[in-house]
């Protein structure tokens, strides 16, 4: 074995994570590169789709707690990566967008979560998500992009994503790379507030699911995160079309 290879890092409770870097995509999106304060240059190992909890002791006399899902993906080993778009009256995102500094080190647990891809049972992946919904589904797509059809990877993949505007992306410039980078990945967007050019307008509907899937519903997990009515008619509309509870799987993040 080359001793160079380095070993994921496996650690239990409470871990210190410095932020690193930190990119504010427009002043509702902030993204937040970390790394394990203790052992920087270890891979930090999860699964594309899991989230950490980070407690926050700052903003009374009980910490609070928020989970967020790392938009970045295993194969990017040298940090992880947390998307966290502002919430209406949040006190912990706003936090987020607006004071955090690199530097500054934040306790978290995990990696946790079963909202994963799972080589043994699941089928290719369509994935629907609105708003802050999508980090977990642009960690997936950076993960299989360039394995699609290779052994443990789906074969093909859709994402179908829905903002108020472009103004209002998650993600953005991830998703503008990843467009790009196999055939069997596509990336389908709407926008509910605004009418763009070659992209869908509304927000998502069972015809826009439908269009997608075409006939092929029996082919594919169904993956959705967002808004709870999104989730419902999504939900709703794959019992319709007779999809297996099983190849439905769904992630709250309220």
């Amino acid at each position: 074995m080359n001793e160079n290879l380095k070993k994921p890092r496996i650690k239990r409770g409470w871990v210190s994570y410095e932020v690193i870097k930190v990119v504010k995509e427009n002043p509702n999106v902030v993204h937040a590169y970390m790394v394990d304060h203790e052992d920087r240059n270890v891979p930090f190992d999860y699964k594309a789709g899991q989230y950490l909890t980070i407690k926050f002791d700052q903003f009374g006399p009980r910490p609070l707690v928020r989970s967020y899902t790392m938009s970045s993906s295993p194969q990017q080993q040298d940090s992880i990566c947390l998307s966290v778009k502002r919430v209406e009256g949040g006190v912990v995102s706003t936090w987020f967008c607006d004071d955090l500094k690199e530097g500054m080190i934040l306790k978290a647990r995990g990696p946790i979560g079963k909202f994963c891809f799972d080589p043994s049972t699941d089928k290719d992946l369509f994935l629907i998500a609105a708003g802050s919904g999508v980090t977990p589904f642009v960690s997936m797509a950076r993960e299989y992009a360039n394995k699609l059809g290779s052994q443990g990877s789906p074969k093909k993949m859709h994402l179908l994503l829905g903002f108020q505007t472009p103004h209002d992306r998650v993600c953005g410039e991830d998703l503008d790379y990843l467009s790009d980078i196999h055939p069997n990945l596509k990336i389908h967007i709407t926008y509910s507030r605004q009418e763009v050019d070659s992209f869908m307008h509304g927000r998502i509907s069972k015809k826009m699911i439908d269009d997608i899937a075409k006939e092929s519903f029996q082919n594919f997990t169904f993956m959705t995160c967002g808004p709870v009515p999104m989730m419902d008619m999504v939900v709703e509309h794959l019992k319709s079309k007779k999809v297996e509870e099983q190849h439905i799987k769904l992630e709250s993040f309220v």
